[in-house]
């Protein structure tokens, strides 16, 4: 008789109530709530890498504020700069986590490129510097002090747009790559506003950005060369770099109609766009992760019916020598290939989905990679270790009380 209940005893895990469409339906829910849930995730991040793979250099939420010019600023009734004051009250508006003065240069300079063979091309240029809160955190190779060989520069993207598509074909020069570009050295010329003899520095492009409008230096060079060569009094500033907590915010765009003040980009139905697009993948992610709450809610409901149900042969085999654990075994074997089967599934389906994505960004000029990012991977697999972890818990907990 014992060894034909030792035998009967494996009928006794399988039997779970509902039949298996039920478990089917289950299955199919799972794989759904695991699809929303990691593409949503990998969406946000495709999402962000989208927005941040050409911007390197500075935070993605930093603008540039100026005054719009008017008509008597020209004729020097009014000013355009920003004074101390309205620059108190941009760093006040709430949404604005950074707001500093853009250092500009009180001297004149200009470039030299070429010499030699090639034709040397020079133009006087403006200097600009931005203070080193609104870089990028992991940006490196920024630096200068005194005595430094080179000088690192930034320039605008469009800068160089127009010397390919304008100046060079009117000039029959062939264009160049950006990095062509940022091997080449040229003299960066500082003229003294007290007179004397221009100054000479080695210069060399850092990189390019779409989001600067100016040639940036790096502060440290600036805020000496002003004390060098030229006259650093200043009644105020003629721009200001900010960075927004809430590109959004109805206060700091009532401060810049209040105050004539123009932003550089991330109008206001931009930023409303990142947001919805934010809330529209937050939802599917959220309603994801309730669908594989519910599931697990279930599962965990069947577990319950499953030893309430049985409580009484579950007992008699312990009487007739059975060890919990031969029973926690295969009960956590069904229940680990039903929550690990939908996962797999749901994560291939991620996958799947993403190859007609990238295909469409590729024809628009934008690239993600086609696999997952390791991030949604690392997601993954924390959340099934967790379910099957408190699984595992949950069933082992109830089929112990039963043997004590």
């Amino acid at each position: 008789m014992s060894s034909r209940n030792f035998h009967r005893s494996p009928r006794l895990i399988p039997s779970f109530q509902g039949g298996r469409l039920r478990q089917v339906g289950l299955a199919l829910a799972a794989v759904l709530g695991w699809f929303l849930s990691l593409g949503a995730l990998q969406g946000w991040l495709d999402f962000r890498d989208l927005l941040s793979e050409e911007e390197q250099w500075f935070r993605n939420d930093m603008v540039f504020l100026n005054r719009q010019v008017k008509l008597t600023d020209s004729m020097g009734i009014t000013s355009s700069r920003i004074s101390a004051d309205l620059l108190e009250q941009i760093r006040s508006v709430p949404g604005v986590a950074i707001a500093e003065p853009l250092l500009r240069n009180h001297f004149p300079a200009s470039i030299e490129i070429g010499g030699g063979a090639v034709p040397t091309i020079a133009s006087e240029i403006f200097l600009e510097a931005i203070p080193p809160e609104l870089f990028n955190p992991a940006v490196s190779g920024w630096q200068w002090s005194p005595g430094d060989a080179n000088v690192p520069v930034l320039v605008p993207r469009q800068f160089l747009n127009l010397y390919n598509f304008g100046f060079a074909p009117g000039k029959g020069l062939p264009p160049i790559a950006e990095g062509a570009a940022m091997r080449v050295r040229f003299t960066l010329i500082a003229f003294p506003t007290q007179g004397g003899q221009p100054v000479a520095f080695t210069a060399s492009i850092a990189g390019f950005s779409d989001q600067i409008e100016s040639i940036l230096v790096p502060l440290p060079f600036l805020a000496w060369a002003n004390q060098e060569f030229g006259n650093t009094h200043s009644s105020g500033s003629n721009r200001v770099a900010a960075a927004l907590t809430n590109p959004d915010s109805a206060a700091f765009y009532r401060l810049l109609e209040d105050h004539n003040l123009v932003s550089s980009r991330g109008t206001r139905q931009t930023a409303r766009l990142q947001i919805l697009l934010d809330l529209a993948l937050a939802v599917l992610g959220t309603a994801g992760a309730s669908i594989l709450l519910l599931i697990l809610l279930l599962f965990i409901a069947e577990v319950e019916t499953l030893v309430a149900d049985h409580q009484e042969r579950i007992r008699k085999l312990f009487f007739l020598g059975h060890r919990p654990g031969v029973l926690i075994r295969k009960l956590l074997t069904i229940r680990l290939i039903t929550a690990l089967i939908p996962a797999m599934a749901g994560l291939g389906l991620v996958y799947l989905a993403r190859q007609p994505i990238v295909s469409y960004l590729e024809q628009a000029g934008l690239s993600i990679s086609s696999s997952p990012s390791w991030i949604t991977l690392l997601a993954w697999a924390c959340l099934i270790s967790l379910i099957n972890l408190f699984l595992f818990q949950r069933i082992r907990s109830r089929l112990l009380k039963l043997y004590q």
